[in-house]
């Protein structure tokens, strides 16, 4: 759901050359910028976008992503 005046918008998450999201020097920009989605009302769309292993580097960015969302108290909807 998002604000009644946004426009359809999906925020990237990043990481740098062969890292998962949350474990460069990143992390904190990161957090930093999703407390800022949270705060001005953002209730988009969050995409993960990483480079090297597929599986092990996506399930460890997947699992940072949401243990972050969860201590910055922002909600998760599920999709399937």
């Amino acid at each position: 759901m998002k604000p009644s005046n946004a426009p359809p918008f999906t925020s990237p998450l990043l990481a740098g050359d062969q890292e998962a999201i949350g474990d460069g020097v990143n992390a904190d920009n990161i957090r930093q910028c999703l407390a800022l989605l949270r705060d001005h009302g953002y209730t988009g769309v969050l995409s993960m976008e990483c480079e090297g292993q597929a599986g092990p580097m996506i399930e460890k960015s997947l699992a940072w992503l949401r243990q972050t969302l969860g201590e910055l108290k922002i909600p998760v909807e599920e999709q399937m």
